[in-house]
C-alpha cells in the first residue's frame, strides 16, 4: 500500500510542478523598453557579468565581478589575457597580463602598461550602458536607439531586448556589437567556462582561482523537483 502511496504522492508534485511552471510565473510588465533596458542593466551589473564584444580589432570577452575581472582578447594575430583580483584582506588589487601570439604555442606572462581593476572595467566597459538616454523605441521589435558616453564623446546605438537569453548593443559609426548574457540562459555558463579554460592555459594558479570562484556558475548544483516548485512560488 505505501509503494502505491508513493506513486500517488510522486504523480501529485509532477502535476503541481506542470501547472505552476504554466501559470505560477509571470512575466514583469513594464511601461516602456526604458524602463525594461533600465532593469536588465541593473540585472547585469548586480550579478557576475559575462559580456563579450566584436569590432574591427577582433573579438573580447569579459568577466566581471565586485573582486576579479577577468578580459581574453582573442585575435588572429595574438591572444591576450588581462586579470585584476582583489585581495580581500588589504583591498589592494594586482593585475597580471598573458599574451600567446599565433607564432607560438604557449602564453607567457607580461607585465601589462597600465594597472587596472575590475572598477575600472567597469566604468570603461558597462558603466556607459547604465547611464544612457533613449533617442527612440520600437515596440514591434523590442528595439531602441541610445546614446551613451564614451570618455566625453556620446555615441549613437541600437539595442535589442527581444532574446530572453542576452541584450546586444551594435554601435552606429563604427561597427561594435556587444552581448552582455543573462545569468540564467545555456550561453552564460558556456561563454564563462571557454574563459576559464584559456586562463587556466595562461597559468594554472589563476586559473584555479577563476574556476573556483565560478564552479557554481558553470556547474550548478542539481535542484530538487520540490526546490524548484519553491523557486516559482518566489517568482
Amino acid at each position: 500500500m505505501s509503494k502505491y502511496k508513493s506513486i500517488c504522492v510522486t504523480a501529485l508534485i509532477i502535476c503541481m510542478f506542470l501547472v505552476f511552471t504554466g501559470c505560477g510565473k509571470k512575466e514583469p510588465e513594464y511601461e516602456s523598453l526604458e524602463a525594461e533596458l533600465h532593469a536588465i542593466m541593473q540585472d547585469r551589473i548586480s550579478n557576475p557579468l559575462v559580456m563579450r564584444m566584436d569590432d574591427t580589432s577582433g573579438t573580447s570577452y569579459l568577466y566581471l565581478d565586485d573582486t576579479l575581472g577577468v578580459l581574453y582578447q582573442p585575435s588572429h594575430k595574438k591572444k591576450s589575457i588581462t586579470i585584476c583580483n582583489k585581495n580581500k584582506n588589504t583591498n589592494v588589487w594586482s593585475t597580471y597580463g598573458y599574451l600567446m601570439k599565433s607564432s607560438e604555442d604557449k602564453y607567457s606572462a607580461y607585465t601589462p602598461k597600465y594597472a587596472v581593476d575590475a572598477d575600472a572595467m567597469r566604468t570603461d566597459y558597462v558603466t556607459p550602458f547604465v547611464n544612457f538616454t533613449v533617442k527612440s523605441e520600437n515596440e514591434k521589435e523590442k528595439s531602441l536607439q541610445i546614446v551613451v558616453n564614451f570618455a566625453g564623446a556620446d555615441e549613437t546605438w541600437d539595442v535589442r531586448i527581444d532574446n530572453p537569453s542576452f541584450v546586444s548593443f551594435r554601435r552606429i559609426v563604427v561597427p561594435t556589437d556587444i552581448w552582455m548574457y543573462d545569468k540564467t540562459s545555456g550561453e552564460y555558463p558556456v561563454v564563462l567556462a571557454a574563459v576559464v579554460n584559456e586562463v587556466k592555459a595562461a597559468n594554472s594558479t589563476m586559473g584555479s582561482l577563476f574556476e573556483a570562484r565560478t564552479e557554481d556558475i558553470i556547474n550548478p548544483p542539481k535542484k530538487s523537483l520540490l526546490d524548484q516548485i519553491k523557486d516559482i512560488f518566489k517568482k
